[in-house]
Order: C-alpha cells, then structure tokens, then sequence
C-alpha cells in the first residue's frame, strides 16, 4: 500500500506535467467498479485514516468474493491518497467524479403527464435546483468538448443538459425556463421530423440556437443504427447531418445515437462526418479520458421521484423494477 501510495502521487505529478498523457492515466473508479464506491472512496480519503492495519489482516480472512473486493479497495485508496496530495479540491473532484450528462426527451405543463420520456416542467426544475443544492455548475456540451480537447478538465462539478428528438414543447414550456436558470442545453434533432406536428419548425430551432442552445443531429429519421447496412448509416449520419445544416441554417457539432445504439461502423461515419463527439444512453460519467465517440448519459425517467433522482444521478445506481 505505501508503494501503492508512491505510485499514484508519482502519475498525479506526470498528470500535472505532460497534456499528452492525460486521457490515460486515470484517477477515477475503474469502469468494471462499483459506482457507488467512488462515494465510499471519497468519504474514506475525506477521513484521512490509514487504512493499513486492515491489510493485515487480510492474509488471516478466508479467500472469498468479499476479502478480495476488500484487498482490491484498500489498494485503490492507497493509489488515491497519493495522487490526491497533488491535485487542489476542484481539479480532484473534477477528475474522479467525472461531469453528469442528463438526457430529456418531452415536457409537459407542471403538475402535467409524467411517462419514460415526459417530465412535467416543475419536477425538472427540482432536479435542477437539486444539483445546483449539491455543488453543480452546468456547462455547455461545447464547453466540455473544448476542454476533453486540450486535455484539461473543467474543475468542481459539472452537469450538462441534453434534449432528445426536438418535439415542439422544447420552445412553448422548456425553454422560457432554461432562460431563467441560465442552463444552455443541447437540442438533438432529428431531420425529418422537423415542421411535423408536435415538433419545432426549422425557424424555432434557429430561434434556439441564437439564444444560446446547442442544435445537435439526431439522425436523418431516428432509426436503430446497428440494423442498417453501412450505406444506410452513412445516410443517417453524414447526410443528415448537412440536410440539418441546410434546412436550419445551423450546422450540428456533436450527434447523439437513436436508442443510444451504435456500433465500431456508425462511431467511424460519425468522426467521417466532421462532428466534435456522439453521445448514448450508457450510463456513467464523462471523464477526461471518455471516448468522445459515445459519451454516456442517464437518461431521466419523467416518473422517477425525487429520491430516485439523485441515487441514479449521483451514485449510478441501478434499481431495476422501482419507479
């Protein structure tokens, strides 16, 4: 553990010195982790006990699931009270708990329906008030994107918004009340829905985009990318993308996948396509070192209820069956 320690203390002042590196060296709980124990990491360095007397008695504990979970977490924490001697609370935080990505789809009137995909208006403005309550700045997906590219982070912590398929209540309900939070979201739009009924017209989106929100692509016709031919993905993402441009006056900079579903040939098209970074519905944080290709979001289920809110938001937790 005091290798251990030496260790991470010796990657956080690489981190510090060389830009290049940093999308590779990690500080972060490991993908194959458990979510909510970068909360127990966090508490445990916050302590600032040492935790070695426990590995000791580790080589006198039957080998189980629960003595090795324990070994594997003594020696992260030790890994991560070195590196965190090197790094000030906003830029630790930033590079450990990662930026919450939120992804909408459709608002209704407050106190309105609720479903899978349809928040009434006052309970997204709780879920704002929320994050904001627990520390969180929200910035733009450009903002985030810019900064991924200078291999920077963005310190503190940070949320972003983004709405999914541009149904028309984005310009009647939403909207008025992202003016008044300051949050500037991240529209995805699909082409061919544009102008139908119960979407923004191609003058509401430019309307949009002028006050502040980022006009994403969505797709030509919002269709599973991984059941197309190559061909007809290619039609989806880089035809769509200037088809958007020429029907909005807005050229899209970042694509969000239908159903989050993508594959190595629609990530490929996608950076063919010229565009910054592709988002999906995979739960997780976005870090320095995420792939920009699919970018993980929590998609925000309009019924979930407060408590709900903030377990899935802050510890990624799944609760499979509850509401």
């Amino acid at each position: 553990m005091r290798d251990l320690e030496t260790e991470g203390e010796n990657k956080a002042i690489i981190w510090r010195k060389y830009s290049e590196i940093r999308g590779r060296v990690r500080f972060a709980v490991s993908p194959d982790g458990c979510r909510m124990y970068r909360w127990l990491r966090k508490w445990a360095l916050a302590l600032g006990w040492r935790w070695e007397p426990l590995a000791f008695l580790l080589p006198w504990l039957p080998r189980t699931r629960s003595t090795e979970l324990l070994a594997k977490g003594l020696t992260d924490l030790a890994y991560a009270r070195g590196a965190r001697r090197e790094f000030g609370d906003d830029q630790w935080t930033a590079l450990t708990e990662g930026t919450i990505v939120l992804c909408y789809h459709k608002f209704s009137l407050p106190g309105g329906e609720r479903s899978a995909f349809v928040i009434p208006i006052d309970q997204f403005l709780r879920q704002i008030k929320v994050l904001e309550s627990a520390g969180y700045r929200f910035i733009t997906i450009r903002a985030w994107i810019d900064a991924w590219k200078r291999r920077e982070v963005i310190g503190g912590r940070t949320a972003i918004v983004t709405i999914d398929d541009g149904t028309s209540d984005l310009a009647d309900i939403a909207e008025p009340e992202l003016r008044r939070t300051g949050i500037r979201p991240a529209l995805y739009v699909v082409r061919d829905w544009i102008g139908k009924p119960g979407y923004l017209s191609a003058d509401q989106i430019d309307t949009l985009a002028k006050d502040g929100c980022e006009i994403g692509s969505h797709s030509q016709s919002h269709q599973r990318l991984t059941r197309l031919t190559e061909d007809q993905q290619r039609r989806e993402i880089i035809d769509g993308r200037s088809e958007l441009a020429a029907a909005t006056g807005v050229r899209p900079e970042t694509f969000a996948y239908p159903y989050g579903d993508c594959d190595a040939a629609s990530q490929r098209l996608v950076r063919e396509a010229g565009f910054a970074a592709a988002l999906g519905v995979e739960r997780g944080y976005a870090y320095l070192h995420s792939s920009p290709w699919n970018l993980p979001r929590f998609v925000v289920d309009g019924r979930w209820p407060i408590w709900r809110f903030k377990l899935v938001v802050f510890s990624g937790t799944r609760l499979h069956g509850l509401i």
